[in-house]
């Protein structure tokens, strides 16, 4: 939803000027700023995870320094490997269900669901985002 709605709002913003470069780079720009808005949620989450992992190992109230650090570092693991890895999950794996198929796509505000066609050239939303937040990382 954010991709269809940055892409309309710069090519709309765009028609009145004179410059053709907005209106074909349009979902590229999207997709670049849904990926720095993507990886900002990341880190921020991350520090959210961190300090909840901390916490809920605390209420464990452990008899040893070791079996504390040993579930500490068992909780931050997880956490982390789900902050970073869920938006490639869904990729991979929800992201092509909410589409539809050949002949009958899903619809956003008119728009068929994963592919705004605003400029003659299209860039696919994932193309520019993962490695982008990859080499965020």
């Amino acid at each position: 939803m954010y991709h269809h709605s940055t892409a309309t709002k710069l090519v709309i913003g765009s028609v009145y000027e004179t410059h053709n470069f907005i209106p074909f780079q349009a979902q590229a720009i999207s997709s670049l700023s849904g990926a720095v808005v993507n990886f900002i949620i990341i880190m921020c989450m991350g520090r959210v995870y961190e300090k909840l992992a901390f916490r809920l190992t605390t209420w464990e109230m452990h008899r040893t320094q070791t079996d504390f650090e040993d579930n500490l570092t068992f909780k931050v693991f997880i956490f982390q490997f789900v902050n970073f890895y869920s938006s490639i999950f869904y990729i991979a794996f929800f992201k092509g269900r909410f589409v539809g198929y050949p002949g009958h796509y899903h619809h956003i505000l008119g728009f068929r669901n994963e592919d705004v066609s605003v400029a003659k050239r299209r860039v696919r939303p994932g193309v520019l985002r993962m490695p982008f937040s990859c080499v965020l990382r």
